[in-house]
């Protein structure tokens, strides 16, 4: 049996761009946090920070 996450909730990060925060994620000086489960995080751009989820 696979589960996957509702492609009908995507969540569109820019990773280079500017600090974010609020409910589905964290962007900060160092760092970047995926606070959601069960979303498709689609992800752009470049960044050295650190991912977690």
């Amino acid at each position: 049996m696979s589960v996957f996450a509702d492609p009908a909730e995507v969540i569109q990060i820019d990773v280079g761009g500017a600090n974010v925060d609020n409910e589905n994620y964290l962007i900060d000086d160092s760092r970047i946090i995926l606070r959601k489960r069960d979303v498709t995080y689609e992800l752009t751009g470049t960044t050295d920070k650190n991912i977690s989820l």
